[in-house]
């Protein structure tokens, strides 16, 4: 009886080793995509300093719908991909990803993914809105930076 108990503990052991293995080889590869996008795929280019590349947001998107810590392990590689291919703003855009890439995944870790079509596109905007106000913030911070730096007069 006691050497049942033992195997059936050590399966589960082993079982949870797979999902482990599973989920550290899933988020290697989404991370290993979200740096190499940057360098692989041609950016669309409004300004010298404004550029969007639509793929990188692929592995994020990926990584939302399994965890919230492969979210942030796969926008921490896209960062460090941006990092190495693009000038520093357009860096500091792609580091806010963690915002909403972390928001979404944690909603989606408490209520699942929803099933309504028009729930979904609620869900979607608002995450569009979180997406598009934190990388407007890093233009401001970068284009108007004296209204974050207050000076006193004496």
């Amino acid at each position: 009886m006691h050497g049942r108990k033992v195997r059936l503990h050590a399966n589960r052991g082993v079982s949870q080793l797979k999902k482990t293995t599973h989920f550290i080889t899933t988020a290697t590869i989404l991370t290993a995509i979200a740096i190499l996008i940057p360098a692989a795929v041609p950016a669309i280019h409004f300004t010298p300093l404004l550029t969007m590349i639509v793929a990188v947001h692929v592995p994020i998107f990926i990584a939302c719908f399994i965890s919230p810590y492969m979210a942030i392990s796969v926008t921490i590689g896209s960062t460090i991909g941006f990092f190495f291919t693009q000038p520093l703003i357009v860096t500091s855009r792609a580091s806010t990803h963690i915002i909403f890439a972390f928001l979404a995944s944690l909603y989606f870790k408490k209520f699942g993914v929803p099933k309504n079509k028009w729930h979904l596109a609620l869900i979607a905007v608002g995450i569009g809105l979180v997406h598009g106000l934190s990388e407007a913030l890093v233009m401001h911070i970068f284009f108007f930076p004296q209204n974050f730096t207050h000076q006193v007069k004496i």
